[in-house]
């Protein structure tokens, strides 16, 4: 899965904060804060990443991390705050998770989201808070706690920490997709790509009916190739299948941005 450049906002600062350079979506933002500050002087005595959340303009929590050139290198940088921190005109590179409409689409793919759900999660991603969501949706609070119970069905979350944390790394390009998870399980346990679609629909809480239904399978070569795949990932039960295709899902998260 590779980062998607376009979930995110980026600037160069000087030594003390300043400003040098930015791209248009952070030029209103508010930099000179103690959020910040600090952020910056963890990074100015490390050579990792360091990562923390500041507010928007909208007083909005925002997901953002900085560090010192090179380490900033791998990362979606705009290419004139690039320009800034290779001729050392800057010091630190500032990255703000802020994804746009297109962005949000790439999880609702992912996962087979409907339009409602897309915008729901979006707006929670912002907010922080269900029922600010749905005010900010004009939706009633119990459409959208049924809104996201569907959602933590399809994603495989239970939690709404955890479902947010999911969207946004699939947004960003922090994990794979759906189809790109079938192909990399199955070359991981040496399982056929028809195995890996059905050990993933098994973890997001399908039965074995519906796997054989969507898939076009009869439920007898479902039942099969599940025993093949309990014997392959050592477990003998759909919830721990479950835990494992998700746990080792979490493991693929793209390491870029710490290293």
């Amino acid at each position: 899965a590779e980062v998607r450049a376009s979930a995110f906002s980026s600037a160069a600062l000087g030594l003390k904060g300043a400003l040098i350079v930015t791209d248009a979506r952070l030029e209103h933002w508010t930099l000179q804060t103690s959020k910040l500050k600090a952020l910056l002087e963890k990074a100015r005595l490390s050579t990792r990443a360091s990562v923390g959340i500041i507010d928007d303009p909208d007083g909005l929590p925002v997901a953002v991390a900085l560090a010192q050139w090179p380490t900033a290198s791998k990362w979606p940088l705009q290419d004139a705050v690039r320009q800034a921190l290779q001729d050392q005109r800057a010091k630190f590179a500032l990255i703000a998770f802020n994804p746009r409409d297109k962005d949000w689409l790439i999880a609702a793919r992912a996962y087979g989201l409907t339009p409602a759900e897309t915008r729901l999660i979006s707006s929670l991603a912002r907010t922080r808070d269900l029922r600010a969501a749905c005010d900010d949706l004009g939706i009633g609070y119990e459409t959208g706690r049924k809104a996201v119970g569907a959602v933590m069905t399809k994603t495989g979350t239970t939690r709404q920490p955890e479902l947010l944390r999911e969207a946004m790394m699939v947004t960003a390009g922090g994990i794979p997709t759906s189809q790109e998870a079938e192909r990399m399980f199955a070359d991981v346990f040496g399982l056929k790509l028809r195995q890996a679609q059905i050990a993933r629909q098994i973890s997001l809480g399908l039965t074995r009916k519906q796997v054989a239904r969507h898939l076009e399978l009869s439920l007898s070569s479902v039942k099969d190739d599940l025993s093949d795949i309990y014997l392959v990932t050592g477990v003998n039960s759909a919830l721990s299948l479950s835990r494992v295709f998700q746990k080792w899902k979490r493991s693929m998260v793209w390491r870029w941005l710490v290293m």
